[in-house]
């Protein structure tokens, strides 16, 4: 636009600061703060019209709840702050000036006075800018806010074109997906974005549900990330795997207290490494299909039957990662720690999976790092809710794996034929403890297996090399 070209409508925004309105009087600034802006909006009318600038529309807002995002070094993050109050008063002249004649006239510097885009629909989007209506992503404004001077009413305005605004909003969304996409995708491979975050987010949902492909393979290859990372780090002897086992009768908390534990877990993990870890629930079938490199895996009410024993081997080996059968392709089990729940024993869970005929329920034993039987007495409702609480008083049964001293030959049999098994590991009952406690020694054995309060492992060391018990 040519500085000579003569303008049909502006808008004006402005602070409500004295300083910014020259040769006006305090009290119209005063009043406009105090919420009534219709004196200051009509005190302008008259300073354009006084100068053969004759206004054909005049409608004004006061933004008083606007926010914008400012970068804090302390949180290393944006937040939000209130923007300070300030007015939008839209004109429309019968003939209108150039923009510094404007300005001259109305006692506003140029810098403050917005034009509309060219176009047909330019002050028709400007009318819209004054309540918000076509920006999802601003506080939006009720059109009964806005004060006419002038011109028609504008509740008359917005009944008039309310539709066209929404086809309007949607249309600039769509364009916002498109430009936002690249944004996102990068936010997911450098690990800052979740698929949670991304699902609960008004205006990361909407990229979503226009590039669902791009996002999803964008989740699948930072999981690839994921899974190289930590199946390295494990290698070098950085951590170990953590294996929980609960089980107890249906009702008793299993479910509830894995959730607190997952719940923790995340807290503690962030505090220890900064790090934000992710958790995934499988489904009782097909229970990999969903998993994509998150830190911990809750196997929730999962039948042995879900994965064969060479599956359950290579998922549960605390020392090492291997790829675990799906139903698309296979995934890498690289989780670092894994929660199962279940109503039966690790004996009878792990003799129902397919082809554990040829296994030592020692092989199974001995990669569990604790043991839990949740008693009958702390049954609660775990259907309703992820609120519900175990009772911390109530008595759990906490076991550890350990190698016997006199190994023996077990007999198991099934319909077909009866199997020896050489039993070396059993086991031992640690504590009957409170849900605390139990809590408590988890999260401890949890920090001991991943090593965080080994300071040189902490700041990337690589040194260790990895030592398994076993060998």
């Amino acid at each position: 636009m040519k500085k000579n070209s003569r303008l049909t409508s502006i808008m004006i925004v402005q602070l409500l600061d004295s300083k910014y309105w020259l040769d006006y009087e305090e009290e119209l600034i005063d009043k406009a703060n105090e919420g009534d802006i219709a004196p200051l909006l009509n005190a302008v009318v008259e300073k354009f019209n006084s100068h053969n600038c004759k206004v054909k529309e005049a409608n004004g807002i006061l933004h008083d709840k606007d926010t914008r995002k400012i970068w804090d070094s302390q949180i290393n993050d944006y937040k939000e702050e209130p923007k300070g109050k300030h007015v939008h008063f839209l004109i429309k002249f019968e003939r209108g000036d150039t923009i510094n004649s404007l300005a001259i006239y109305c006692g506003i510097e140029p810098q403050y006075l917005e034009i509309a885009k060219s176009g047909r629909y330019g002050y028709d989007n400007l009318l819209a800018y004054l309540i918000h209506s076509k920006d999802t992503d601003k506080y939006q404004y009720k059109p009964t806010e806005v004060v006419t001077i002038a011109g028609p009413q504008y509740m008359d305005i917005y009944s008039d074109r309310h539709e066209a605004w929404i086809r309007g909003k949607a249309t600039k969304q769509a364009n916002l997906a498109k430009k936002d996409i690249d944004y996102v995708i990068s936010e997911i491979i450098n690990g800052n974005i979740s698929k949670q975050q991304l699902l609960l987010t008004d205006n990361l949902y909407l990229v979503y549900s226009q590039n669902k492909r791009k996002i999803n393979e964008a989740f699948d290859t930072y999981g690839e990330l994921k899974s190289a990372r930590t199946k390295s780090a494990l290698e070098q002897g950085l951590f170990r795997k953590t294996i929980i086992f609960l089980y107890g009768e249906s009702g008793v908390g299993k479910t509830v207290l894995s959730k607190r534990i997952i719940n923790v877990l995340k807290k503690v993990a962030f505090d220890k490494t900064n790090e934000r870890w992710e958790s995934c629930v499988t489904a009782a079938k097909n229970s990999f299909d969903e998993y994509n490199g998150e830190e911990i895996l809750f196997m929730d009410d999962v039948r042995g039957a879900a994965l064969s024993a060479s599956d359950w081997l290579k998922l549960l080996d605390p020392y090492s990662i291997s790829p675990i059968s799906a139903r698309y392709h296979n995934k890498s089990g690289s989780a670092k720690v894994i929660i199962i729940t279940s109503s039966v024993d690790p004996d009878k869970f792990f003799y129902s999976c397919e082809n554990s005929n040829g296994e030592s329920f020692s092989q199974f034993r001995r990669r569990i790092d604790y043991l839990l039987e949740i008693h009958d007495s702390n049954k609660v409702d775990d259907s309703n809710d992820t609120n519900n609480s175990v009772n911390s008083e109530k008595l759990i049964s906490m076991y550890k794996s350990e190698k016997m001293v006199n190994p023996y030959i077990l007999k198991t049999s099934n319909d077909i034929r009866t199997h020896d098994q050489y039993t070396d590991y059993f086991f031992k009952m640690e504590s009957t403890t409170t849900f605390d406690r139990a809590l408590t020694l988890i999260i401890k054995k949890v920090v001991d297996n991943m090593k965080w309060n080994n300071k040189e492992l902490n700041h990337g060391s690589n040194s260790r090399k990895r030592t398994d018990p076993r060998d």
